[in-house]
């Protein structure tokens, strides 16, 4: 972590640093403020977002119940298509850098 080669710490790792070292995360850890403040949302994406949740509440009023397991078997499948996209993407950004 101090070279700058990972950036984070398992839970389980942390702990095990605590036991040995008889500290708190707090006095292990140091953490730094970000650097980087994303500005206000604009008008115009509040305005958006509010459409897109008006949308979003509309279907799920007027859309059919589905059975629980069957809500979570797709979302579960669109959490893993995302994780393989984050995933893809992170390889090329990895491949772009290397090169």
């Amino acid at each position: 972590m101090e070279t700058g080669k990972t950036k984070g710490i398992t839970f389980e790792t942390l702990a095990k640093l605590c036991l040995f070292f008889s500290c708190t995360p707090n006095e292990l850890l140091e953490l730094e403020a970000e650097t980087e403040v994303d500005p206000p949302p604009t008008t115009e994406e509040l305005l958006l977002a509010d459409e897109i949740i008006s949308r979003g509440l509309s279907r799920a009023i007027t859309t059919l119940k589905r059975p629980t397991e069957e809500i979570w078997t797709e979302f579960d499948a669109i959490r893993a298509k995302i994780a393989t996209h984050a995933s893809m993407k992170s390889d090329r950004e990895t491949e772009t850098s290397v090169d």
